[in-house]
């Protein structure tokens, strides 16, 4: 007999969805993803910014791997979600989001912070950047905050795991 599963959560983890459908106009999809698959549905960019209201951002550097359209987009995104972008910068060259190095990602954040920024956004779930966001937070002295550990922390909040996870930035770390 077949068993079936039920999630605690299920997550779309592709942030430039969110931006493509502009703030604001994400629930139907979150709606059709829950009725789909019968779990309460989280999309990436709603769990960034539930991550960056908890560390109480209000100031945000944004760097993004998109071509410039979806970059566009993201920016516009931010604003309307009530930031204020005082960074920006745009990895050049991605052919394939997929194939960036941690390398690139931590250059993309670097190039994107600014001293007003109280943190910093590395859009794209696609991007390797778990292993670098430590070193990016002692290096700019701020919170770095990606797609994906954003999407990993909220994730456990809401299938009610709350104990921290060191190694992968002060969201993970803190409580």
């Amino acid at each position: 007999m077949a068993r079936r599963m039920r999630p605690a959560i299920v997550l779309l983890a592709h942030t430039a969805s969110s931006y493509a459908l502009g703030w604001g106009h994400e629930q139907p999809l979150v709606d059709r993803v829950a009725s789909l698959c019968r779990a309460p549905a989280l999309l990436a960019a709603q769990a960034v910014r539930t991550a960056l209201q908890h560390l109480g951002v209000t100031r945000l550097a944004l760097g993004t791997p998109y071509p410039e359209s979806i970059s566009r987009q993201g920016h516009a995104y931010w604003e309307a979600a009530g930031f204020q972008l005082v960074g920006y910068h745009r990895l050049a060259g991605v052919v394939n989001i997929y194939d960036e190095s941690e390398e690139r990602a931590a250059e993309l954040a670097r190039q994107a912070d600014t001293p007003e920024a109280q943190a910093v956004l590395i859009s794209g779930t696609g991007l390797p950047t778990v292993g670098v966001l430590e070193r990016l937070e002692r290096e700019l002295g701020k919170p770095v905050v990606s797609s994906n550990q954003a999407c990993l922390w909220r994730a456990l909040r809401l299938a009610g795991v709350g104990e921290p996870v060191t190694g992968f930035g002060r969201l993970l770390r803190e409580t």
